[in-house]
């Protein structure tokens, strides 16, 4: 909503309103802008610790499962730059097994559910769909990070069968026989995964965060690893009496901790974030750590902010190419874009 906004004038560029030393332009200890392009600070957005790990979508990855398997940590891997698609298809294939001896697979490399999935890896892989005001749904990067999804969930055999369940394939892998899965604090949260008030709940294994692994087209100094579409933003409009007072007031509405940031951001006051993805202390601090790290690392992609859904299910079910995939529906992306950024 906003996008429009600025493009057509109807928001306040503060550039034109604050001294160049003022938070937002300069030190943005409290709030910094979303850069489209134009040089303008028109959208508004908090800097806090929490809205940074909002929204991040880890890798996730069950400790025992590759503790047991002589796996190493893929947070170890991505350090060295070793933690690569190639990489991971070749972990999943070790963890895709049967290990009861009854002839039939019941450990799975992978499960989740699909659009949390691909988007993951296409930013693992250094695309987007519609960070700008032209489509690159029909771009190779892109049409690389489709053929991973698809090889994924239907070429490789290696991820829990697919079914058109969402609430099934994001949850899967509580039960216990799940290598790697996409997830979220609020995936962890709402499944009461590590809630000490509900111990029948909690998981038997632990949870680990890390990063995606990194695509053919991507890299580690460039890749983004999550979508700004959720989150708050602000805008002052176009035309309002002292926008400088407006502003100051909305800072000030921020600043509950008077400045000291340690306060605001300290693992107290952030007690929910992490005490939902582990039960081990020094886990929490990782995982949170890991989500930080990602959440630092931001990009604005409208992709599904265009009111129609992409056929996933073609795609995993093999009936459909990523080629056709993209064919069939990057005119609606642009579709969509040029809705958004119309004068």
């Amino acid at each position: 909503m906003a996008i429009p906004a600025q493009v057509n004038g109807l928001a306040m560029d503060m550039k034109e309103v604050l001294p160049a030393d003022s938070d937002l332009l300069s030190d943005q200890i409290l709030n910094k802008y979303m850069d489209l392009g134009d040089g303008k600070a028109c959208i508004i957005k908090r800097v806090e610790a929490q809205s940074v790990v909002e929204a991040t979508y880890p890798l996730a990855f069950n400790k025992q499962i590759l503790e047991a398997a002589n796996l190493e940590d893929p947070r170890e891997l991505y350090k060295r730059g070793e933690w690569t698609w190639d990489k991971f298809k070749e972990y999943l294939r070790v963890l895709t097994k049967d290990t009861d001896g009854d002839g039939a697979v019941d450990q799975y490399g992978f499960a989740g559910y699909p659009p949390e999935t691909f988007e993951a890896l296409m930013l693992s892989n250094g695309a987007n769909i519609a960070a700008t005001d032209k489509e690159n749904l029909s771009s190779s990067e892109v049409g690389q990070a489709l053929q991973m999804t698809q090889d994924l969930f239907y070429n490789d055999g290696c991820a829990f069968p697919y079914e058109n369940d969402t609430d099934k394939m994001r949850n899967k892998y509580r039960d216990g026989n799940i290598a790697f899965w996409p997830s979220a604090c609020w995936i962890a949260a709402n499944n009461k995964d590590y809630d000490v008030s509900t111990p029948d709940k909690n998981l038997q294994f632990d949870t680990v965060y890390c990063r995606w692994p990194v695509g053919p087209s991507g890299n580690q100094e460039t890749n983004y690893a999550k979508n700004l579409t959720s989150g708050e933003f602000y805008i002052i409009p176009a035309g309002v009496e002292n926008p400088e007072l407006v502003y100051n007031v909305l800072l000030s509405m921020w600043d509950w901790f008077d400045g000291d940031t340690t306060i605001r951001d300290s693992k107290e006051t952030l007690s929910w974030w992490y005490g939902s993805t582990a039960k081990d202390e020094t886990l929490q601090v990782e995982n949170f750590d890991m989500m930080f790290e990602m959440g630092s690392r931001d990009v604005l992609d409208l992709w599904q902010s265009f009111g129609f859904n992409y056929d996933f299910d073609s795609l995993i079910a093999g009936t459909m190419t990523p080629a056709q995939f993209q064919e069939t529906f990057k005119q609606q992306v642009q579709d969509g874009l040029d809705a958004v950024y119309k004068k």
